[in-house]
């Protein structure tokens, strides 16, 4: 019984090892197999939506980056206008806060806190045209201490400008609409050269009211826009310009019981400021 004990386990143990070596061998051949994975990449430490240029294809030539910005989850862009290019009337909610809660720079530059007649900065649409934006990047939450701006409680949006084409070419758009819409927008690469490369860009606009306003009806924009790079083995250098020159007409803001009175295209009391003095005196008697 001794010897059959005996000459039990040493099979047992013959078998373990034999297991034992044959998972090695395959351990062995696995690692010799392997091949290596680079990944590259840039982290983020938070919430990053993005805004790209083919997001805007999409829409009307002319719409503004605010408005485009309905793209990304968690953003409400809204203005009585299209376009969403009146300053007056345009409002942005992101997850609860609102515009002026948020950060805004473009190019690393600080903005305004995007307020309409603010007293800190441009919005964006005064800064840049949209068929220029090369990103713009929407970080959620409390913004990172590195971005330019003293509003970005709720969030900041990083606008970049688009980079001078490496080919020679123009860009021409022409857009009409209703209530006398127009909208022209002209942009010229100068290609690259030496490492250095160019853009001239420019846009009118023009459009009137839907209410039926005998002055100030009209709106008006001229707008230019240019950009200057230079790339050597150091780096990068760039340069960018804008002119802005923007007459907004503003449509009434007026209640349910104002279009049953006054029919939806009334335009206010201009030029008839008499009526409006009546008014604040509380002594007007007709509708």
């Amino acid at each position: 019984m001794l010897r059959k004990s005996v000459s039990a386990f040493a099979v047992a143990t013959c078998l373990v090892l034999a297991t034992q070596a044959n998972a090695e061998d395959a351990s062995n051949d696995a690692t010799t197999g392997a091949e290596e994975i680079v990944v590259i990449g840039s982290g983020q430490t938070r919430s990053v939506s993005t805004l790209v240029p083919e997001n805007l294809d999409t829409l009307p030539p002319g719409t503004s980056v605010q408005k485009a910005l309905n793209f990304l989850p968690g953003v409400s862009a809204q203005s009585i206008d299209a376009l969403g290019v009146n300053e007056q009337s345009l409002t942005l909610q992101v997850r609860g806060f609102s515009t002026t809660h948020l950060g805004y720079t473009l190019d690393g530059i600080p903005l305004g806190d995007g307020a309409y007649n603010n007293y800190n900065g441009l919005t964006i649409s005064r800064a840049l045209i949209s068929e220029n934006l090369g990103r713009a990047d929407l970080a959620t939450g409390i913004a990172g201490l590195g971005i330019a701006s003293t509003s970005n409680l709720g969030g900041a949006l990083t606008y970049i400008t688009s980079d001078p084409r490496r080919d020679m070419g123009a860009q021409i758009s022409q857009s009409f609409g209703s209530e006398n819409a127009l909208r022209t927008f002209v942009r010229f690469d100068t290609g690259e050269y030496g490492g250095f490369s160019a853009y001239l860009s420019g846009q009118y606009t023009e459009q009137d009211l839907f209410v039926n306003q005998g002055a100030d009806k009209k709106s008006t924009g001229k707008q230019f826009n240019g950009k200057l790079k230079y790339q050597f083995d150091g780096g990068t250098i760039s340069a960018f310009v804008d002119i802005s020159r923007t007459n907004q007409a503003d449509n009434a803001y007026i209640s349910k019981d104002m279009l049953s009175r006054l029919g939806w295209d009334w335009g206010g009391y201009s030029p008839n400021w008499d009526a409006y003095v009546d008014l604040a005196y509380c002594t007007v008697t007709g509708p």
